[in-house]
């Protein structure tokens, strides 16, 4: 049997999005009946099973490490990968997946297969620029990935992308690309019932400057103050009460403690975070159009869908592919207060059977487009494809 190694400094088994895209790409690529093996920069003494797929320490204490520090880790777990691999026997190889560790793992990887005849895969799933100029000058992490996605991961040939933006960008550049938006091995459909005295909306996740929030807090409490007839109810999972009381929403408004309708639970488990989506009758999901949000694709919105819940968005990255107005989702153009809050309005006058029609869909769509088996056939042709 073929065999395909996932090597990462990510922690996996772990409730990133990384980690589950790692897992959710192996499952997949089991199905094509290769056998998987993922070296995970993981501090452990030996190897597991973590949902089928093997999964060997090739860490340092890597999650442990920060800036410096964290890409000599980098670089020692690769290493330490190299040596490893060497020992064994490469005539079933047919490839090794790169996720992550950028410019340190691909400078010796790249090396290393180009000795061996082994194709090298970069899985690219984002495109990361500093907030600020001078952090290109303070954060090495930023030197670390600019430098591999222009020079390094085309050198591979061979790259997995998560957007159409990163597919063309390595396209031009020559490479064999396949486009993986974020997948999901198991299905986690559950029954929803929505509620007439009230509308839950949920967002999980850390919004960071990613995610615009505040708009959104803005938005529900004019809302609730006008006394609609339905109190609409805001579950945040992924910041602490403090941290949402510091939106300049609440600050203007010098509100000190949090309204009864607003629930943070902060960091939550991967099965926590799953119960508020399923529980909420639309999750949100607000972010601007810039490089990074571009080349990236939003794993919350996958979850989101598999577990049938509709979402209240605007478009970024590849969403308008899957994502339609009325359809699946409520679309809206800007982030005005006014906008969110016409939104709202149009789900609070929405009765309880087209509620229904777009949870079904909603799940039809992640069934469709995000289940692994619905990239069966791309993901073999691209395997064929693969040079070295």
């Amino acid at each position: 049997m073929k065999e395909i190694i996932y090597i990462t400094p990510v922690l996996v088994p772990g409730s990133s999005a990384a980690s589950r895209r790692i897992l959710a790409n192996a499952k997949l690529i089991q199905l094509l009946n290769y056998k998987v093996e993922i070296y995970s920069g993981l501090n452990i003494s030996e190897k597991q099973l973590v949902d089928g797929v093997t999964v060997i320490p090739s860490g340092v204490g890597i999650e442990e490490s920060n800036g410096l520090k964290k890409l000599l880790a980098y670089r020692k777990s690769v290493l330490y990968f190299i040596e490893t691999i060497t020992k064994q026997d490469l005539n079933n190889l047919k490839g090794i997946i790169l996720y992550s560790g950028y410019s340190f793992y691909l400078s010796p990887l790249l090396r290393w297969c180009k000795k061996n005849r082994i194709p090298l895969i970069f899985d690219s799933v984002e495109w990361y620029t500093p907030t600020k100029f001078y952090h290109w000058f303070f954060k090495p992490y930023f030197w670390n990935t600019e430098v591999a996605m222009r020079y390094f991961i085309p050198k591979t040939k061979n790259v997995i992308t998560i957007s159409t933006f990163l597919d063309k960008y390595y396209r031009e550049k020559k490479c064999t690309t396949v486009i993986l938006p974020p997948l999901f091995y198991e299905k986690l459909n559950k029954k929803k019932s929505y509620r007439k005295s009230s509308l839950k909306l949920s967002y999980t996740g850390s919004p960071g400057k990613k995610d615009n929030l505040n708009q959104v807090i803005e938005a529900i409490l004019e809302l609730n103050n006008e006394k609609k007839s339905k109190i609409i109810q805001f579950e945040v999972a992924g910041i602490t009460p403090n941290q949402l009381l510091n939106y300049k929403a609440f600050k203007e408004k010098n509100i000190r403690n949090l309204p009864e309708n607003f629930i943070t639970y902060g960091y939550v488990s991967m099965k926590k975070a799953q119960e508020i989506t399923v529980n909420s009758d639309f999750s949100i999901l607000f972010r601007k159009q810039d490089k990074t949000n571009t080349a990236g694709f939003p794993t919350k919105i996958v979850e989101s869908l598999s577990l049938g819940t509709p979402i209240l968005l605007n478009y970024s990255s590849d969403l308008h592919l899957y994502l339609h107005d009325n359809i699946n989702a409520v679309v809206i153009d800007d982030f005005e207060i006014t906008t969110i809050k016409k939104a709202i309005n149009r789900i609070l006058e929405m009765p309880t059977k087209k509620l229904d029609e777009m949870t079904k869909n909603a799940l039809e769509t992640a069934d469709k487009n995000f289940l692994i088996s619905s990239k069966k056939m791309t993901m073999n042709t691209f395997l064929k494809q693969i040079k070295i």
